[in-house]
């Protein structure tokens, strides 16, 4: 964590360490970039894509949500 902070926010060890408080350490980290090494296949959603914003998919997002909640 110490590391990333330095090297992401170009500041000393000696800041990281000694003068920036926990709570600005983690709000620091939590806006730092991360990698995913997952395969996009893995996140690959498998089935039918129903576009929630075309009136006409009403009923199919009615079923999905009832098919949810069985």
């Amino acid at each position: 964590m110490v590391g990333g902070l330095t090297k992401a926010y170009n500041l000393t060890i000696t800041y990281v360490l000694y003068e920036l408080s926990y709570i600005n350490l983690v709000m620091f980290s939590s806006v730092l970039p991360t990698y995913d090494d997952a395969k996009p296949e893995k996140r690959r959603m498998k089935g039918d894509v129903i576009d929630c914003d075309n009136p006409k998919n009403r009923n199919a997002i009615r079923n999905l949500i009832a098919e949810m909640d069985e």
